[in-house]
């Protein structure tokens, strides 16, 4: 099979060209979600007070980022994609399931 893209694995030149293929991600999603990237991983940080909006930025956020690698050809691991949610216990339990919620549908719509 024909290789369109890429260098092979273990390369020296490898990290340097992913960092760069995905340099562009950061543009791709809103202001007020910040991402962490450090080589091949991405840690993508939101905060919000209400679980509405928390659900609002977790949706648009993931559509963003499977667009943006779509257009880059690349795919997202949801197997090694992992969400952590912190809360206080002021939270409510009907809160806290609306964001598993969440999770659950994100995972089913990669």
């Amino acid at each position: 099979m024909k290789v369109k893209r890429g260098v092979p694995q273990g390369s020296i030149l490898g990290p340097l060209l992913f960092i760069l293929y995905i340099n562009d991600l950061p543009k791709a999603i809103m202001p007020n979600v910040t991402p962490k990237m450090f080589a091949d991983d991405t840690s993508i940080l939101t905060n919000r007070q209400d679980s509405k909006e928390l659900q609002e930025d977790l949706i648009l956020t993931f559509n963003q980022v499977s667009k943006c690698f779509k257009q880059n050809s690349l795919s997202l691991n949801i197997n090694k994609t992992y969400f952590t949610h912190f809360f206080s216990k002021s939270t409510s339990h009907s809160e806290i399931n609306i964001i598993y919620e969440i999770i659950t549908l994100l995972k089913r719509m990669s």
